[in-house]
Parts: C-alpha cells; sequence; structure tokens
C-alpha cells in the first residue's frame, strides 16, 4: 500500500493504473494530515542525507542511483535509532 498526500505525482492517472497492475493499492491523505505519513517523512530525512553523503563519496567511480539508493537504505536500516532500535536487528535479527 501507498499512502501518500494530496497534490503530489501520485494523484495521477498513470500512476494510479500502473499500481493497479502491480496490485497495489493507494490510499490518499488530507494536505496537513502529517500524522498519516508521520513514519515516511521521518525515515526520508537520514535517507535523503545517507544518499547525499554516498554520492560525494563515490564521485568519479561508476555506480548508478540504484546502488547508491540500495547502499542509503542499507546504511539508514543498520543505523542506531534514537530509541536504540536497529531495523536490520530488529527484522532478521542478526546483520545478514
Amino acid at each position: 500500500m501507498i499512502i501518500h498526500d494530496a497534490r503530489t505525482n501520485f494523484d495521477s492517472s498513470e500512476f494510479r493504473q500502473q499500481a493497479s497492475l502491480l496490485a497495489i493499492n493507494i490510499k490518499q491523505v488530507p494536505v496537513k494530515a502529517t500524522y498519516s505519513i508521520r513514519k515516511v517523512e521521518r525515515y526520508h530525512v537520514p535517507l535523503r542525507r545517507a544518499y547525499k553523503i554516498i554520492t560525494d563519496e563515490l564521485q568519479g567511480q561508476h555506480s548508478t542511483k540504484e546502488i547508491r539508493l540500495q547502499m542509503a537504505i542499507k546504511a539508514v536500516n543498520d543505523t542506531a535509532r534514537i530509541d536504540g532500535l536497529v531495523l536490520t536487528l530488529l527484522v532478521f535479527r542478526t546483520y545478514p
């Protein structure tokens, strides 16, 4: 399921059609209803920061955007949050 706020690209008919082909449900929440998408927004800031750091570090090397994004997601999931939880350990109970 994809939950998004109003006035985004997720609201286009083309996106909705492609999502339905992949059996993805889409839910639109009202503008300023950040309580509904708070978890995504909290994850986005460290993910964007990690992606920028990785991109800067790999400058001049041959790496695709997809590989850098995978590296950033792995870095964020392996980092301890303020409450002490590490998402990778929470899900897998070990580092894969």
